[in-house]
């Protein structure tokens, strides 16, 4: 069977991201209402609209990175992309192991399990056996990654949850 390329992998990326927010937006709100004292520090952080905002930010970054790998392919793109992709692995990983403290269905684990870390270790796997970026580069790139996207994920939540109150003043004005 023909592997699928790095390039390729790229290209499906958004589509991977878009498959797991969807899943989370709409199983989300319930979650959050049931778990929020046990799992979840702040509930409105999680309220659909806020999520949304949060959801789109974060997937214009990747997109964005990815494009930029895409047109440009330097060591520096492809570096950042490696660690997106990185971050989005063990995001995947980390809703299975969320699911099995919990011992039930958190919203993202179905597109986790089927979609996103398949995905996201062939788009790694995929880099490594093209010798695009070493085994070990992508080891230290996939762990940059946690250091970077978890500040970046909890910017996009605030900035999200300014936005979303912003829009509920004007509406109820």
């Amino acid at each position: 069977m023909r592997r699928i390329s790095y390039r390729t992998w790229l290209h499906l990326f958004p589509v991977v991201g878009a498959i797991h927010d969807v899943e989370e937006l709409l199983t989300m709100p319930r979650f959050a209402r049931e778990h929020t004292s046990r799992v979840l520090p702040r509930l409105d952080l999680y309220e659909p609209r806020t999520l949304t905002i949060a959801m789109i930010q974060i997937q214009m970054l990747v997109t964005g990175a990815a494009c930029a790998d895409l047109a440009r392919g330097s060591r520096a793109t492809r570096a950042t992309v490696s660690a997106l992709v990185g971050a989005f692995l063990l995001n995947g990983v980390m809703h299975v192991g969320l699911s099995a403290w919990l011992r039930r269905y958190t919203p993202g684990l179905a597109s986790a399990v089927l979609v996103v870390i398949p995905a996201t270790a062939a788009t790694l796997g995929a880099a490594g056996s093209e010798r695009l970026l070493t085994w070990p580069e992508l080891g230290r790139r996939v762990l940059a990654g946690l250091g970077v996207t978890g500040p970046l994920i909890a910017f996009f939540l605030h900035t999200s949850h300014r936005l979303a109150e912003a829009g509920r003043t004007k509406e109820q004005s």
